[in-house]
């Protein structure tokens, strides 16, 4: 039996259902999972699919959710940074994942648009890639470095794996895999920035927007969090 992608994750038309269907599911279903000596409600693995990207922020009044965050986060990641100044502006929390100035391991942007030794960024490959194939299975961006990610010491292991972009149907669909997602601090300005990123894509590629695939490994709800979380659902 052939079975579709939209028969194999929820499908929702906004960040804030999402958000509070990950909260409920996590609050009735979760099990206790204690890391790093923080006790956790968790769901592994679970994926969902946000069929309009464009509908990416937050609106809850009770998540009061920030959006110049979100914006300086996603300014921070396109313009290819790792300066934990820069970032520290908009999130002093960010000073946590480092020993020094610079973020080395979350530094999507840096991955993403940095270019070493010359070379084309990983962003110009792979838009060169889908110009010239436009169905390529290929247009995936690597962000997970084992020697950062596997070292048990780091304050900075990457959450996100990788992305993936397909077109099918000239609609341009994103694809992310995180090993690890935190509920409220990461998930919603997770979500935006990869949201926002494929949209770049599509405008890059003349391409309408699809939809986008989250698939995580762990996904959890710290403890201090659980009081918020059921305001958020409950609200």
């Amino acid at each position: 039996m052939q079975m579709s992608s939209d028969e194999t994750a929820p499908r929702f038309e906004s960040l804030d259902e999402i958000q509070t269907w990950v909260l409920s599911s996590l609050l009735q279903d979760g099990s206790p999972v204690t890391s790093r000596g923080m006790p956790t409600l968790e769901l592994f693995p679970i994926s969902f699919t946000l069929t309009h990207p464009r509908r990416r922020c937050i609106t809850n009044p009770e998540r009061r959710w920030n959006l110049p965050l979100a914006i300086g986060e996603f300014c921070w990641h396109a313009t290819g940074s790792k300066d934990l100044r820069f970032i520290e502006y908009y999130a002093p929390r960010w000073k946590e994942f480092t020993d020094g100035i610079e973020i080395i391991g979350s530094c999507y942007g840096h991955h993403i648009f940095g270019r070493k030794d010359g070379q084309p960024s990983q962003w110009e490959r792979l838009v060169r890639l889908l110009r010239a194939e436009r169905h390529s299975r290929r247009a995936v961006l690597q962000l997970f470095e084992t020697q950062i990610g596997l070292d048990a010491d780091t304050k900075d292991a990457p959450c996100t794996c990788s992305i993936q972009f397909m077109i099918r149907d000239d609609r341009l669909h994103a694809i992310v895999y995180m090993r690890s997602n935190d509920v409220i601090w990461g998930l919603p300005y997770d979500v935006f920035l990869f949201t926002m990123l494929q949209e770049l894509l599509a405008l890059e590629l003349d391409t309408d927007l699809g939809s986008y695939f989250h698939l995580v490994g762990s996904l959890h709800l710290y403890k201090r969090h659980f009081e918020l979380a059921k305001r958020i659902v409950f609200v």
